[in-house]
């Protein structure tokens, strides 16, 4: 019953933004409505992943309502409400105060910078394929989507380029509910744009203390580098990722590439590789590596539909997030996704 109603919403909310074609609803003078999701269906064809098996799941979507409202002319408060397969909470709900010297402050729960996606990473229709990069999958715990706290930025040109410094303190918040304690946050992104048009360079960094139910505690450390080269329609992009904690390390890379040919069809291609455990990188439980082929199609400026299909060797995210054990999952398979996503 509740997801046939969750179901049916997001169908109304698709049917009102197909007919009225709206890039944002004005609620007031002052509050803006803007919105996005996708509605996803994925099958796997021997391993259980992401709900999908063999028999194929449409438990993937998920619909966000943003409200926006302009509180002064250099500050706006943000509010991001957010289900995700059934499951509504709060993403976003911070204030935010921009000067006249290129900084801005934002205070309240926030989307954690870090990488080229996490700031908008369930935002499926303006990222080039419909599942994330290993790394910024919610189940591989790699890097966490929000937190609670203060943020700061400032963004200088420099030479012929520019550099953006964005450094902020808190704590995680646990969208996931998986009983552990987050202690002291600390965290910053150093993003340069080059001179050469579409050419980025990024470095993110954050440590955390964390604390299980079990009682031991540890710090997190997590480090990422970023490179990206999107001039007019190509877009490329390659990323890092090495997470400390337990004594145990997760690394995660991949590397991208999507070329627009038109206004309508984007071709994309992915390697993605990621270890749950770096001392047991050799066991198909504890990594997990994917080539992915897909294709989007943009109906408008509002909605797109995308096709594409993962070539998996090993199934270490299926075991951490609980649908496969240990030892009888299989090491060769394949998941495809299509979806509709949307945005106004």
């Amino acid at each position: 019953m509740k997801n046939s109603l969750n179901l049916s919403i997001g169908i109304i909310l698709l049917s009102v933004i197909w007919v009225t074609s709206v890039s944002a609803i004005e609620l007031s003078e002052k509050i803006d409505l803007h919105g996005y999701g996708h509605m996803s269906y994925l099958t796997a064809d021997k391993n259980t992943f992401l709900k999908a098996d063999s028999g194929g799941t449409w438990d993937y979507r998920d619909i966000a309502l943003l409200f926006t409202a302009n509180l002064h002319e250099r500050s706006n408060a943000w509010i991001q409400l957010h289900n995700i397969d059934g499951d509504s909470r709060v993403d976003w709900a911070f204030v935010d105060y921009t000067f006249g010297n290129g900084s801005t402050v934002k205070l309240g729960q926030i989307k954690l910078p870090f990488g080229f996606y996490n700031d908008y990473r369930d935002v499926a229709y303006i990222r080039p394929s419909t599942l994330n990069p290993f790394m910024y999958q919610d189940v591989s715990e790699v890097i966490p989507e929000a937190y609670r706290g203060l943020g700061y930025s400032y963004q200088s040109a420099i030479a012929d380029g520019s550099i953006l410094l964005e450094v902020y303190g808190g704590q995680i918040v646990d969208f996931e509910d998986r009983g552990e304690a987050f202690k002291t946050l600390i965290g910053g992104r150093v993003t340069y744009s080059a001179p050469m048009p579409g050419l980025e360079f990024m470095a993110s960094i954050y440590q955390s203390g964390i604390e299980q139910e079990t009682g031991e505690s540890d710090d997190i450390q997590t480090l990422a580098f970023s490179v990206g080269y999107k001039p007019d329609d190509l877009d490329l992009k390659f990323e890092v990722a090495n997470k400390n904690v337990f004594e145990e390390t997760i690394f995660s890379y991949y590397g991208q590439a999507a070329y627009a040919i038109n206004d309508f069809w984007t071709p994309y291609v992915r390697y993605d590789y990621i270890t749950t455990n770096k001392d047991k990188s050799s066991d198909p439980a504890f990594y997990q590596r994917s080539a992915v082929l897909g294709i989007g199609y943009r109906i408008n400026e509002y909605f797109g539909i995308r096709m594409e299909h993962h070539f998996n060797s090993g199934y270490g995210l299926a075991v951490v997030s609980g649908e496969v054990a240990t030892g009888t999952g299989e090491k060769n398979w394949s998941m495809t996704a299509i979806s509709l996503n949307f945005i106004f």
